[in-house]
């Protein structure tokens, strides 16, 4: 984001809410600010200036007193609640590129994108950001990347040090409150904060009907990550029209919840070609909803929990780029991940819990898509190593 400052694009930070937007533009103020640049920051749930801007976005100068004669940078937060925002966004960059450098945030990421459809298009870089990664998270317990570096070579003080920040990451997620809360009791009222007030913000601003069908869909997949998505039995079980789930799904991927993953198939006789796979873009959230908290030895659910990370780790790379698939046969046989259509990836919390059959259709058919494994513990050398690159989880 920083290499895009002096650019005149116009910046936009998205991303669930509590994810440290606010802070983010506050300390990138503070930087421009030492170097003696002009800037200026408004929060638009200030219902009073909204009602100013939505009658003209010209009335920014009068609200601000910005002088024109020099460069100036405009931080304007929760974008989403004027009532027009990519007109906003287009007049004021049409008529002052050069002069005013906008950088603004959305919480409610479905309201940017009905909203601005292309009237932005060539103005805007659209910056994500999520809750912390597991990389992230350490760093921030460190205080460096030290450890991060290090991941495959550590030796056995640091490994201590890591299953101690996995345990910790896995069970209460990277939301920055519940990082910093101190005690569990703490971080669940974190978690119950984010997930009873934050999340009602976008069910009530999306218009949407029933908070109760919305939690209850989050519930079922915190039960089924990774799992395929079959909206017509989740209709039949909320007594609701598939096309209601539907709104309800594009809601809860738009305010970055959960997100989907597609299938990869150039067979369809014998291929999944339409069901999507869910996960959660927090494991914490996933564990509110699920309501377990315990570590990640005693879980019976330690396989979703993996591949929920190995999502995490592909998604953080280019949330932009919709690169990430799976591959599922009609019998039943699965790859969890397939990126760029270039790199299959098996998720496994041992080496020895591959069984080379299950993808053997896979390999035939697409021998262009090189087959990787990535365990949580690649233990001692196997025969397995031989055919197939094994990876550690946290090297994705």
């Amino acid at each position: 984001m920083v290499e895009k400052i002096d650019e005149d694009d116009i910046l936009l930070v998205t991303g669930a809410r509590q994810t440290g937007k606010t802070t983010l533009l506050q300390h990138l103020k503070e930087e421009l600010e030492a170097k003696k640049e002009l800037c200026f920051y408004i929060n638009l749930e200030d219902s009073s200036m909204v009602e100013s801007l939505d009658q003209t976005p010209l009335n920014l100068f009068k609200i601000l007193n910005i002088d024109l004669n020099k460069r100036v940078f405009v931080f304007i937060d929760e974008i989403q609640y004027l009532k027009n925002p990519s007109n906003f966004l287009k007049l004021l960059y049409d008529n002052y590129r050069g002069k005013v450098k906008l950088i603004v945030t959305g919480s409610s990421a479905f309201y940017i994108d009905k909203r601005f459809k292309d009237s932005l298009v060539g103005r805007k870089y659209i910056f994500h950001l999520s809750t912390l990664s597991l990389k992230e998270f350490i760093e921030f317990k460190e205080g460096d990347d030290i450890l991060v570096n290090r991941l495959s070579k550590m030796v056995l003080v640091e490994k201590e040090r890591f299953v101690r920040y996995y345990n910790e990451y896995i069970k209460y997620g990277g939301y920055p409150k519940v990082i910093l809360a101190n005690t569990h009791e703490e971080k669940l009222a974190a978690l119950d904060e984010i997930a009873n007030t934050y999340i009602k913000k976008d069910v009530v601003e999306a218009g949407l009907k029933s908070d109760k069908h919305y939690y209850h869909i989050l519930k079922l997949f915190a039960s089924q990550t990774g799992g395929l998505v079959n909206k017509l039995g989740i209709s039949v079980t909320l007594g609701v029209s598939t096309t209601l789930i539907d709104n309800y799904l594009y809601v809860m991927s738009k305010s970055f919840h959960i997100a989907f993953v597609s299938p990869f198939s150039n067979d369809r006789k014998t291929e999944t070609t339409k069901m999507l796979k869910v996960y959660f873009l927090d494991l914490g959230l996933r564990n509110y909803f699920l309501d377990n908290f315990e570590y990640f030895d005693i879980r019976t659910d330690k396989g979703a929990i993996l591949e929920n990370l190995a999502f995490r780790s592909f998604y953080d790379k280019d949330p932009n780029d919709l690169f990430i698939q799976y591959w599922r046969s009609k019998s039943g046989a699965e790859v969890d991940f397939i990126i760029h259509r270039k790199d299959a990836y098996e998720i496994k919390m041992q080496v020895r819990y591959l069984n080379r059959r299950s993808y053997q259709y896979f390999i035939e058919k697409y021998p262009e898509v090189k087959f990787h494994v990535a365990v949580y513990d690649i233990g001692e050398k196997e025969d397995i190593k031989k055919e197939f690159p094994i990876l550690n989880v946290w090297d994705l």
